[in-house]
């Protein structure tokens, strides 16, 4: 069965992960013979390539993604031109409003999140009184609100997670293990019968993310590697810096390399020249396949992470990742340490311990390094593109069974 399938996304094109992932799923649907499109709220300067080899609509009100005015235009764009599958990659949009009861067009919302972010991770971040703006005074309330009245604040997602299930076609989670984490807080939340909580179950589906490069690595150089957004609430790139504060003269022929950009960056180069930190470099991103071409041991201490790309990315090149074991999602991707070592939550004692162990087992690091690329092979786009596929098929057929 061929389809016509439409991606939504805030940005496109752009080089963020989730628009990555996007191009990825896209051109692998196209070539098995289906008509695809995006639309997005707004455009970025710099895409990846094949982007511009997609038709690419765009929101009309640039103020709000979900304007009326955009909403109108979303229907009327899905209408006319009959996509049948709408991918709403993040549910930025609320598409899925559109079409709750629509036989025609199946809007499958897609979280890209470790749901538990959404609860009670998130209230253990504090905010960054020091470099607070007056811009930034809706922040600051929503952080006071979840603070505040912790128990409204979960009720609130716990209505928007319903709400995203119910009024969709499926919903897509990157892990099975998610599904579950969101049954259980809604059935808390909404003492859910057993055939409500089956109804809402039955919506749901686990499809991992493919891994979204075949880099190669050509050299295993002394250099740990973090890349990705420069982030410190959500990354973590604090933790990793003051972790490098204690190893730095502890592995003196070592380096570590910060590759990427973000909002952050002013403050990590602030860390490192105030703790005179040596052998650490700020480098600019990269988009092609020599990103991890020299590395050794690559470095992820994420305070969120659903299924990190980066990390998948280097994993099939070679590196060998220390993450925090943040879910279940972490430890299949590292086989509970068998292609990388996981460390207890924000634990920066034991985080630095766990570099340092890595860095001086040569023999470590090489028998990791090949689990780490043969466990990759399992989360190829070949592996993966088989579940839309299946989905998308039993949606239009009215009997979704992945």
């Amino acid at each position: 069965m061929k389809h016509r399938i439409l991606f939504v996304l805030s940005t496109f094109p752009a080089l963020g992960g989730i628009e990555k992932l996007s191009l990825q799923l896209a051109l692998a649907f196209r070539q098995e013979g289906h008509e695809v499109a995006f639309v997005s709220w707004k455009k970025s300067q710099t895409a990846w390539p094949d982007a511009e080899t997609f038709t690419c609509y765009r929101l009309p009100n640039q103020r709000d993604i979900n304007a009326s005015e955009n909403l109108s235009y979303l229907k009327q764009l899905i209408c006319t031109q009959d996509f049948d599958i709408v991918l709403n990659q993040g549910v930025a949009s609320l598409v899925y409003r559109l079409f709750d009861a629509d036989a025609k067009h199946k809007v499958i919302n897609v979280l890209h999140a470790d749901p538990a972010w959404l609860f009670q991770r998130r209230r253990q971040m504090d905010f960054p009184v020091g470099a607070w703006r007056p811009s930034q005074w809706k922040s600051m309330l929503r952080y006071l609100y979840i603070k505040l009245f912790p128990s409204l604040s979960d009720k609130k997602v716990c209505r928007m997670l319903r709400d995203e299930i119910q009024q969709s076609a499926a919903y897509v989670l990157l892990h099975g293990s998610y599904k579950t984490h969101v049954l259980n807080a809604l059935e808390n939340a909404f003492a859910l019968s057993a055939g409500e909580r089956q109804n809402l179950s039955d919506k749901m589906f686990a499809i991992p993310n493919p891994v979204t490069t075949s880099a190669v690595r050509t050299s295993a150089e002394k250099i740990i590697l973090y890349t990705g957004r420069f982030s410190c609430k959500d990354k973590g790139l604090d933790i990793l810096l003051r972790v490098w504060s204690k190893l730095a003269a502890l592995l003196p022929d070592w380096q570590l390399h910060l590759r990427g950009d973000g909002p952050d960056k002013a403050k990590l180069e602030q860390m490192i020249l105030r703790e005179k930190m040596p052998r650490v470099l700020l480098l600019p991103p990269i988009w092609d396949e020599s990103l991890y071409a020299q590395a050794a041991v690559f470095a992820l201490p994420s305070r969120t992470e659903a299924q990190g790309l980066s990390q998948m990315e280097a994993q099939q090149a070679g590196l060998v990742p220390v993450l925090f074991r943040l879910n279940e999602m972490m430890e299949e991707m590292l086989q509970n340490g068998q292609s990388g070592l996981l460390v207890p939550c924000f634990d920066e004692d034991a985080y630095a311990d766990a570099l340092l162990r890595l860095c001086r087992d040569e023999a470590l690091r090489c028998d990791m390094s090949q689990r780490a690329q043969a466990h990759m092979k399992n989360y190829t786009i070949e592996r993966i593109l088989p579940s839309w596929l299946r989905l998308f098929d039993d949606l239009s057929s009215g009997f979704p069974q992945l």
